[in-house]
């Protein structure tokens, strides 16, 4: 008994750019011979504008004139026949190629209506090719990201960190949640889940920052080792989001991060700013908390913030070290009042970076370049 494996071919990739018409190879034959296209036609029986009509491809081969060619040139008729049979499958082909390219196109356009396509082929290095080709990539790829991105307006699927005070491209926003969410569901995380699992990764990394000893790996076994997810998104133009925690397919919390500064400790407290959300926020259902019955966007930021901070240096520890500061040799100078509370804060166990951060935060001075965060990369 003989197997035949099936094989799947894309016919759409085997179709050419344009199709090839025998009267193309018997116009190079009769070159080749040397033989006027007027003196073949009328040694063949055929009126010398039909002929010419023939060789342009504008008038189909019949089997006749195929066998009249073969008896005075080298060309076969049987292979002229399936030139002429392969034009005309090809010609069909093209013409549906058309057609489907054209509705890939106008649902691209639907696609581009809410999302920037562009960047999402950019930032995924998706190849370029046909309309069709685009959208069968889209569909399989993006497709489920992109039911759950769509609604975004009409639901709540996560919780934001981000800038209100600079400019929002709404469909880059929605481009940036659809690679959140596509991203997502590329990642894993085998540890189950639990009710305090927020606050207590909150505390390791919050330790582990306040060491001077952190790292984007750390954070990621650190939540991992709690039943979260942590992907990366890269930043997309006019998207000021910093951070934003959901909830996967699998049923775990997941932050998504983007590197808008190259900036570590504005990443730990991003984090911690999510596990917030995740600790405070993530109702008993299958989501977050939908907004209103009397809670608002600014509530639950203003609780994340709270949190990120508390987590970071706790409030009877931050009013030591600000009540220490201001007794500096000269606490009218911003920068005596800066080391000072730097030095406290060591003397705590809290980053000299991260106390001296919250306090530019708190009192609106940035203008001392000592105490830089490292850099994540």
């Amino acid at each position: 008994m003989i197997l035949i494996m099936e094989r799947k071919i894309d016919l759409q990739e085997l179709i050419p750019f344009k199709a090839t018409h025998p009267g193309s190879i018997i116009a190079e034959e009769l070159e080749y011979l040397g033989i006027k296209h007027n003196e073949f036609a009328q040694l063949i029986g055929m009126q010398p504008t039909h002929f010419s009509s023939l060789l342009k491809g504008r008038r189909p081969l019949s089997t006749d004139v195929a066998l009249k060619i073969e008896g005075h040139t080298g060309l076969k008729a049987e292979q002229l026949m399936a030139l002429q049979s392969k034009y005309e499958v090809d010609c069909k082909r093209i013409e549906q190629r058309k057609i489907d390219d054209s509705k890939a196109e106008t649902k691209l356009t639907e696609y581009s209506a809410v999302i920037n396509l562009s960047a999402l082929v950019k930032e995924k290095q998706i190849p370029s090719g046909s309309p069709r080709n685009l959208l069968d990539t889209f569909v399989t790829k993006f497709a489920p990201a992109y039911n759950c991105i769509s609604s975004i307006d009409n639901r709540l699927c996560g919780c934001f960190k981000k800038s209100e005070k600079a400019q929002t491209d709404e469909r880059n926003l929605r481009t940036w949640l659809l690679l959140a969410m596509y991203n997502i569901s590329q990642v894993s995380c085998d540890n189950k889940y639990e009710d305090d699992f927020a606050e207590l990764a909150a505390s390791e990394i919050a330790a582990r920052a306040n060491q001077g000893r952190i790292s984007v790996e750390d954070i990621k076994e650190i939540l991992n080792k709690y039943g979260i997810q942590y992907c990366h998104v890269n930043k997309l133009d006019k998207v000021p989001v910093d951070a934003f925690s959901t909830l996967s397919e699998s049923g775990h919390p997941t932050i998504v991060v983007t590197y808008r500064y190259n900036d570590m400790d504005k990443l730990v407290f991003d984090v911690l700013h999510e596990l917030g959300h995740i600790s405070l926020h993530l109702s008993t259902g299958n989501s977050f908390i939908k907004i209103g019955d009397g809670t608002s966007f600014e509530d639950i930021e203003v609780e994340a913030d709270s949190f990120a901070r508390d987590h970071l240096i706790s409030p009877n520890v931050w009013k030591n070290i600000l009540k220490k500061g201001s007794e500096s040799i000269d606490s009218l100078v911003f920068y005596s009042v800066v080391n000072r509370i730097a030095k406290v804060a060591e003397e705590y166990g809290i980053n000299p970076t991260i106390a001296v951060a919250r306090y530019k935060k708190e009192s609106g001075q940035y203008s001392i370049s000592r105490y830089k965060s490292p850099k994540i990369f």
